[in-house]
């Protein structure tokens, strides 16, 4: 089956087709602001990866599935207005004990995308359930993992009106995450994430991961700095999304930070970071 890809980076345009024997019909839409070269953005390979999720479910198998995610890969959710984060083994567990059901994905869109990174989200069915299913993605060799699920429990077919959304709690997370960076402060940065929340990226060609706290040590070796920031890209249900910005930090350097978050009673939380370094330190 051959999968369409229209991507708008910056002011260029890319298309991408891959074939997938096993892969359930997809109608894509990609669109980013990544000011990176739109030639190196693989999105025949982020898309593999989301068809790789999407057959496991389709035929029951968690082998399948695993091989979309990375070993410490979490999923979450707002559940009765609160934030559950759990390791991905649950996902694992539920395709298995589900077994082989009807799947459909009805749209996906890679919301912004760089050389080693991507965030991605696509409406999804299983079954009887209807779900909004976002990713954050990671460059690791030659293939691409999954990072963190977040994922909204949809009540109709529709896509959620993006005119909705709660930009301002979604957005006071990230500036929670750039005030503490250039403090610098654990203390304000830890604000913007769930305790013992992820931080991921490529490093000379594999994935790597640690804790966020880790993060915000570094920061101390920097000292202060000023950063400019705008946002790559957008999208939320009302207790879940996928964001990316593209900040310019004065002594770290120029990077596309990527989000995946969840609503936690009245605040938003980061659940996973993901980055990719276009100028800087590591």
């Amino acid at each position: 089956m051959n999968i369409k890809f229209i991507a708008v980076l910056g002011c260029a345009a890319l298309m991408a087709t891959t074939s997938l024997a096993d892969a359930p019909k997809v109608a894509a839409e990609a669109v980013t602001t990544t000011k990176d070269n739109a030639k190196s953005i693989d999105l025949a390979g982020i898309m593999k990866t989301i068809n790789t999720y999407v057959n496991g479910g389709r035929k029951g198998d968690s082998k399948i599935t695993r091989k979309a995610f990375m070993p410490k890969a979490t999923m979450s959710w707002n559940e009765n207005g609160q934030r559950k984060t759990v390791p991905i083994q649950a996902l694992y567990d539920y395709v298995d004990n589900a077994g082989a059901m009807d799947v459909s994905v009805d749209e996906v869109k890679v919301v912004a995308a760089t050389p080693t990174t991507a965030v991605v989200a696509a409406e999804t069915r299983f079954g009887k359930d209807l779900y909004t299913d976002m990713f954050a993605i990671v460059k690791d060799g030659d293939s691409w993992k999954i990072a963190a699920k977040v994922y909204h429990v949809k009540k109709e077919a529709k896509p959620f009106n993006q005119m909705s959304i709660d930009r301002e709690g979604i957005l006071r997370a990230v500036e929670y995450y750039t005030e503490g960076g250039c403090k610098p402060s654990a203390e304000i940065g830890l604000k913007a994430f769930i305790p013992n929340a992820s931080m991921t990226w490529e490093e000379n060609g594999r994935l790597q991961t640690t804790n966020i706290e880790s993060l915000f040590e570094m920061c101390k070796t920097w000292g202060r700095q000023t950063v400019n920031w705008h946002l790559a890209g957008i999208v939320a249900t009302e207790d879940t999304a996928i964001v990316a910005i593209e900040p310019d930090f004065s002594v770290a350097g120029s990077y596309t930070d990527s989000f995946a978050l969840v609503k936690d009673g009245d605040e938003w939380k980061i659940v996973a970071k993901i980055y990719h370094l276009k100028k800087g330190k590591q």
